[in-house]
């Protein structure tokens, strides 16, 4: 399901890093690499030392550039002071290195409105995960932390799945929060690619007050200083009505990244202005980073344990195609039914170069056309295509019992090429959404043109035409397999 495509373009046109502008709680400075003051906020006079001259095209004060020398040459280093060590400012700061080697400094309240944060003997700190019900626990306990911590009305721990929708996995609430999110399903709209790159870029994202008023920047050119990397950056007007809408004033955000992966956010929820002070932010972050670095331990074991049973299970393939008589063809019964096993297929298909095999789930020949389409359509035989809706992924897919294929090129070491699908049946699907996401946009009486629906009440989506997901585990059993078949066919 899919809001219209225009407002999904306007989303991602929106270029978020150069807005030009940042949210009133803070203040901001960036110096060039050679200490040259670039760019200020509107605002800078009021956060530092009227002793210091603070004007575009001046030198750092002294105080300054001593800080911005400590800090990494590599883009997106940071430091942060809860109190600034220079002289007559006081203020947290926080320094970090832009792509092009500038130095931003954000100036922010020592204080927050944050409640008294929480003695550090009773956060947790997130050892190995034995399973995935261990990890969701593991969740729950971590959104309700970070509730208890920070004084928000809602924490959601808000996964985001293959295909960019996001689900809520864990919710905890507060006694102002009304109604639930957990179990329900969110548009990759919602969430676009252009702010999740940005999410990726930062330990966290709050906006302590949407309603309130942006201060501009301005510079020696007419070019805005890039925020990528920046917390105080403005909030979108399209995500301010998003928030409108869903009664959220004040909010927080911790991106869950595993091996450079944006795998969830923790997401907090206030219907009143909430602003984090640095400390309280640092140890929520540090929180969620105990977690993410459990989570990427147990997925890198759940890995090497796959793959060693991969391992094994190849050998006994291999056994099979080169012991007994006949060899791959003859014995493709016995094969193919341990490889819909392993696959958690309907269906599968071997292309060998020479002979072409099915078994379980046919596909007829105007669907395998059309699928061998779909999988030559990349150049780089190694590429492996999946989906669990063909009818919308695959061109010229006909209607067929076949709606899922994970499929994967290979060439043999004589040269020719073949190819390997597997390919599961429909299978009907109850989705609790969070909202109606195929609603068009609201259209807007203001500078906007459209605005996020107004809805997020639960809505039920009884899905057709698709497969069950394929796991990511899945592909990596996959590429084993095509290791064999280019080792064993020539």
């Amino acid at each position: 399901m899919t809001v219209t495509g225009g407002f999904i373009e306007q989303c991602e046109q929106e270029q978020l890093h150069l807005s030009g502008t940042i949210q009133s709680h803070g203040a901001l400075l960036v110096a060039s690499e050679a200490n040259i003051i670039s760019h200020a906020s509107a605002n800078i006079a009021d956060w530092l030392p009227d002793d210091q001259d603070i004007s575009v095209g001046q030198p750092l004060p002294d105080g300054l550039s001593a800080l911005a020398q400590r800090l990494k040459p590599e883009p997106g280093s940071r430091l942060r002071f809860v109190n600034a060590p220079v002289d007559g400012c006081h203020c947290s700061m926080i320094l970090t290195r832009s792509k092009d080697q500038s130095v931003v400094f954000e100036l922010l309240p020592v204080e927050g409105s944050d409640p008294e944060q929480a003695p550090a003997g009773r956060l947790h700190h997130f050892r190995e995960f034995a399973s995935n019900e261990e990890i969701q626990r593991a969740r729950e306990q971590l959104t309700e932390k970070v509730l208890q911590a920070s004084g928000f009305d809602r924490v959601l721990y808000y996964r985001f799945r293959q295909d960019g929708t996001g689900e809520v996995l864990a919710e905890s609430v507060g006694p102002a929060a009304q109604g639930q999110y957990l179990g329900q399903r969110f548009p990759a709209s919602d969430i676009p690619k252009i702010a999740r790159d940005l999410y990726r870029q930062s330990p966290w994202r709050t906006i302590p007050d949407a309603t309130a008023g942006n201060i501009g920047i301005f510079g020696r050119e007419d070019t805005p200083p890039d925020l990528s990397y920046v917390d105080l950056r403005s909030v979108s007007p399209v995500h301010r009505a998003y928030m409108h809408n869903m009664g959220v004033v004040g909010s927080a955000s911790f991106p869950v990244m595993v091996a450079g992966e944006l795998v969830a956010l923790i997401s907090c929820h206030a219907s009143r202005p909430l602003r984090l002070s640095l400390p309280t932010l640092n140890m929520l972050n540090d929180q969620v980073t105990s977690y993410a670095l459990a989570l990427k331990e147990f997925r890198t074991r759940e890995r090497m344990n796959l793959l060693s049973a991969a391992r094994s299970r190849t050998d006994y393939l291999k056994h099979r195609i080169t012991a007994e008589a006949g060899g791959l063809v003859q014995n493709w019964d016995g094969i193919s039914k341990r490889l819909l096993e392993e696959f958690e297929a309907d269906g599968v298909v071997l292309e060998t170069g020479q002979e072409l095999l099915q078994a379980g789930l046919q596909a007829e020949p105007e669907t395998l056309e059309a699928l061998v389409a779909w999988l030559c359509s990349e150049t780089n035989e190694r590429t492996l295509k999946l989906s669990d809706h063909l009818q919308a992924d695959c061109p010229d897919m006909p209607l067929s019992e076949v709606a899922g294929a994970m499929a994967l090129r290979f060439r043999r070491a004589d040269g020719l090429d073949g190819y390997c699908m597997f390919l599961r049946k429909e299978e009907t699907q109850e989705i609790a959404w969070g909202g109606r996401p195929d609603k068009p946009p609201e259209d807007s009486q203001g500078s906007l043109g459209i605005t996020p629906r107004r809805s997020f009440e639960r809505w039920l989506e009884t899905r057709m035409g698709h497969s069950g997901p394929w796991p990511e585990l899945a592909q990596l059993k996959l590429y084993k397999f095509r290791e064999l078949l280019v080792e064993l066919l020539h």
